[in-house]
């Protein structure tokens, strides 16, 4: 323990005695596991048969008058095989030179790390992202020209394995990064909405305002028109952090500067409100 799901391991029970049979069984629900073995005395290994998840083992001994369970129990810990077959994504392709993209895994399993790299050399990229069940965003960091990447998912003892699908990002054209990103009104009070402003907007860029924490897009683009533009937040109910990416058709950024909107409490509305008493 651990093992690597879908193998097995034996229990381990010494001093057995002879004369008494000895039944390995699931500590949930006292299920029998594969067949008893007799005492010779010994030390006696019961398998395990193969695990799909970490399991608890108690130990039923019998003989011909009484059967009574062992005190000791055995927790045997199973770590999950990591499958090579998930879905890889890329969030920003064409992205222009100078800028960063994310590759994503969707579904990716709990318990396991995804590791990106870079597929010339299988060179690490950044830290490694243990999966969540959804979808995991691994950062290519600072790209200047396009570049193939793969992904390696571990997991404990299991043999790790490089997922099979490859993600490329294609790097070319510029657009300013540099613009200043503020808000309207902030803080603003919950279940209310404000504005990202960008400043210097550049015309035949269209501004995609997003919620940082996972990219997800806050409302449809907005033109860029050479001045300042307003970005909708549409109503918060926690402090969120924004950034906006800027594309032109050719390429596409995540402008550098990020806004976070910070939320003030509501006043209380269930207020008793009563005439005062007369004097």
């Amino acid at each position: 323990s651990p093992i690597c799901e879908g193998t097995a391991t034996t229990i381990q029970l010494s001093s057995s005695e002879v004369g008494v049979n000895y039944q390995l069984r699931n500590d949930a629900t006292d299920a029998p596991v594969g067949p008893s073995i007799a005492g010779t005395g010994l030390a006696i290994a019961l398998p395990t048969g193969n695990l799909s998840a970490t399991t608890t083992f108690n130990v039923l001994a019998s003989n011909v008058t009484c059967s009574i369970e062992l005190t000791d129990v055995e927790t045997v810990a199973v770590d999950v095989a990591p499958i090579a077959s998930l879905t890889v994504g890329v969030t920003l392709d064409p992205l222009c030179i100078g800028g960063t993209s994310a590759v994503t895994v969707a579904l990716s399993q709990p318990g396991v790390s995804y590791q990106l790299r870079n597929d010339a050399g299988d060179v690490p990229i950044g830290p490694a992202i243990v999966g969540t069940g959804g979808t995991i965003n691994l950062s290519t960091g600072v790209l200047n020209a396009t570049t193939v990447f793969n992904i390696l998912a571990s997991s404990g003892i299991c043999t790790p394995v490089e997922l099979t699908s490859l993600a490329t990002v294609n790097v070319a054209g510029n657009i300013n990064a540099s613009l200043a990103v503020t808000s309207t009104v902030n803080p603003i009070c919950a279940g209310t909405s404000t504005f990202i402003q960008v400043a210097n907007s550049e015309a035949g860029v269209n501004y995609q305002l997003r919620n940082d924490l996972n990219d997800s897009p806050v409302g449809p683009p907005v033109a860029g028109n050479g001045g300042t533009i307003n970005l909708p937040t549409g109503n918060l109910l926690i402090t969120t952090t924004f950034n906006v990416v800027a594309s032109n058709g050719t390429c596409s950024i995540e402008l550098t500067d990020l806004e976070t909107i910070t939320l003030s409490p509501s006043p209380a509305i269930n207020l008793s409100v009563t005439p005062a008493s007369a004097l």
